[in-house]
Parts: structure tokens; C-alpha cells; sequence
């Protein structure tokens, strides 16, 4: 792409991915099996819509959604799974972008 400085070709796929990988986890991007998704050039997170967050507790917390309501919540590893929390984010207007792991934002994608 024009204006991006990086080599992603090095003669050698296998090179090539193993940059890649350097490149992906240097910046923190969400791996399978975190995420299926490759990084996108036009997301929510460029327009400042998102955020990638991992959330963990022990056992089981209360919480209040945004209309004061008392939520119990237990804690579960994966993330995608845990519909309460996700309904808990969404009555605060974030959304839960159920096959990335740690993806929320204002529209869900």
C-alpha cells in the first residue's frame, strides 16, 4: 500500500509469515484463537468506535447496568460466552462482536 513502509515480502514464506507474527503481536492484535478476524484498514476502532479489552474477575461480582439494576455476574473464561456481561456492556451502549474476543463497540462489529 502506497505510504506504508513494510516489507512484507522477505523470499521466503516462511520468513514472510514469521515477520508477519512479529509484526501482529508486537502491536497487540488479537490472534486466533482470540479472533478469527484479519486487522481491517477500515474499522470501528480507526473511527474511535472500539476498543479491545480483556475483562477478568474471580467468581462472582454484582454489578449495576445502566439503569441501577443489580447484575450477578460469574466469571467465564471465554469471553464470547458470557451473555451477561454482554447484555450489561449493551445497556451502556457498547456491544460485545461475538467472534473477537476482546472487541466491543458502539455498533458490535
Amino acid at each position: 500500500m502506497a505510504g506504508i513502509d513494510i516489507d512484507w515480502d522477505h523470499d521466503d514464506d516462511g520468513l514472510s509469515r514469521a515477520g508477519a507474527l512479529e509484526m501482529a503481536v508486537g502491536f497487540g492484535l488479537a490472534l486466533p484463537p482470540q479472533s478469527l478476524l484479519p486487522p481491517a484498514l477500515d474499522s470501528e476502532h480507526i473511527a474511535g468506535n472500539a476498543v479491545d479489552m480483556d475483562i477478568t474477575w474471580e467468581g462472582t461480582i454484582q454489578v449495576r447496568d445502566r439503569y441501577h439494576r443489580k447484575v450477578a455476574l460469574t466469571f467465564i473464561q471465554d469471553a464470547n460466552a458470557n451473555d451477561l456481561l454482554h447484555a450489561v456492556g449493551e445497556s451502556y451502549g457498547v456491544k460485545k462482536l461475538a467472534n473477537d474476543a476482546p472487541h466491543w463497540s458502539l455498533s458490535g462489529r
